[in-house]
């Protein structure tokens, strides 16, 4: 899992590797420094493939360290991200 630009002002591109083809959906949550979910949504796979890329806004987030869980079938990948001010 890649998160650019990292840190990241209003918008963050996830480049995601390794998927089960099978599955049809990739699940994504951003977790605050606290553990609590503070953004969540599901990528609909349309194509079987192991990668995929997603934009995310992220321009509601407050300043701080966040931790990106995506999970894909039994693939679970987490990866860190820094919101900070324009």
């Amino acid at each position: 899992l890649q998160v650019y630009p990292n840190p990241a002002v209003d918008e963050i591109e996830l480049s995601i590797s390794g998927l089960e083809t099978a599955q049809s959906e990739t699940q994504v949550e951003i977790f605050d420094g606290a553990g609590r979910v503070v953004r969540k949504l599901v990528i609909d796979k349309s194509e079987n493939t192991t990668r995929l890329r997603q934009q995310i806004d992220i321009i509601e987030l407050t300043e701080g360290v966040y931790t990106i869980r995506v999970q894909s079938g039994s693939i679970v990948v987490e990866n860190r991200l820094i919101k900070v001010k324009d």
